[in-house]
């Protein structure tokens, strides 16, 4: 009898929730829309999708197609990323309306769907365009809004342009005015314990060299002036990461380091290659070109009882082919450098020395033996 009565009411708690169900619906604001595409039509026409345009705060970046590839206008066609490109444009298409939301203008902030080029405006405008430069598409980003639930995909605020109308809608768009957003800020990554010598030559005509035999030993430099020694191994070792984790912030014609003084770094590493860096500063931003050439390598130990070495050898590109590759991606560029890594490039002798027993001084020690 037990059994029969729980039987009874979960049918009948069945039946209240289909019935409030049904109500809940009946009932539904109207401004909740069955979905449907933002931009009906876009997805069979993203091919014919060949510049965006991205507005923010008087700021505009400009992506386009040039033939086979695509260039960043304000980075002087630099190649963008065509990944985040593609990925850009089907995200646009796949927008779709969940709901209409406010058309009080006074409320587009709180949304980040105002005015993108008004003042301290958060939001952003996204145009689509074909190759005569017709729009296929063109909307304000908004703010993003997070699912509260696992089922439902995030949401994002966003306006067109010409309506007042503030929609939700399901979808992401992850897009800046930003230009370092748009290309691969990775240019390469030559481990510190491959740098056998390094030569920083100023327009002063100052020098500084550095070299070492292993490529675990410590760095030695030439012609230190009487009275002088080399600062800490602290220090000095860090030069060796010199080559490490080269990321860049902007890119420009290299042509435009010509008319600015220049400061020359030579690297050679122990298996052949050599990396020359012409760097220079360009209205209060420090810019660096990168070459790279090869020289049969001598310093790869090839002991036939040296199974590691000789297999570490076969994995590794030999230093011509290595540096062919690497001047394709970056020959004619001129990359924006992080203020840390920049200053490795241009380092001074008097950064790199002391006065001879300096460090004892600022230690306060005077090797006094006492009971």
């Amino acid at each position: 009898m037990k059994s029969n009565k729980l039987f009874i009411l979960a049918i009948i708690t069945v039946v209240v929730i289909v019935a409030a169900t049904m109500m809940s619906r009946h009932h539904a604001p109207t401004t909740t829309l069955q979905k449907q595409t933002l931009f009906p039509g876009l997805l069979e026409k993203v091919n014919n999708v060949s510049s965006l345009v991205l507005k923010k705060q008087g700021q505009t970046l400009t992506l386009s197609q040039n033939a086979s590839t695509w260039g960043i206008e304000q980075a002087d066609n630099y190649p963008a990323d065509f990944g985040k490109i593609r990925e850009t444009v089907i995200a646009v298409a796949d927008l779709q309306i969940l709901a209409e939301k406010t058309s009080n203008a006074e409320l587009y902030k709180k949304l980040g769907v105002e005015d993108p080029l008004s003042e301290n405006a958060t939001s952003l405008q996204l145009s689509l365009l074909d190759t005569d430069g017709n729009s296929l598409a063109k909307l304000i980003v908004g703010n993003s809004r997070h699912s509260k639930s696992s089922n439902d995909k995030d949401g994002l605020y966003v306006r067109l342009p010409d309506s007042e109308t503030t929609l939700l809608v399901e979808g992401r768009l992850d897009v800046g005015v930003d230009v370092k957003e748009w290309f691969k800020r990775e240019l390469f990554n030559i481990g510190a314990n491959r740098v056998k010598s390094i030569h920083i030559a100023h327009a002063d005509n100052s020098h500084v060299k550095l070299a070492r035999d292993e490529d675990i030993g410590d760095f030695l430099m030439e012609d230190i002036p009487d009275g002088m020694e080399m600062q800490s191994n602290v220090i000095i070792s860090r030069m060796g990461t010199i080559l490490e984790d080269i990321f860049v912030d902007n890119v420009i014609k290299a042509d435009k380091l010509n008319e600015v003084e220049q400061t020359v770094t030579t690297i050679k590493t122990f298996d052949g290659l050599i990396v020359t860096i012409t760097s220079a500063e360009i209205v209060e931003t420090n810019y660096s070109i990168f070459s790279f050439a090869g020289e049969e390598n001598s310093d790869v130990d090839t002991d036939k009882n040296n199974e590691d070495a000789k297999e570490e050898v076969k994995t590794k590109l030999d230093p011509l082919t290595e540096a062919k590759n690497l001047n394709t991606v970056m020959s004619g560029w001129a990359y924006a450098i992080p203020d840390f890594k920049y200053e490795l490039f241009v380092r001074k002798q008097e950064q790199l020395s002391r006065k001879t027993g300096s460090a004892d001084e600022a230690s306060g020690e005077d090797n006094t033996e006492t009971e």
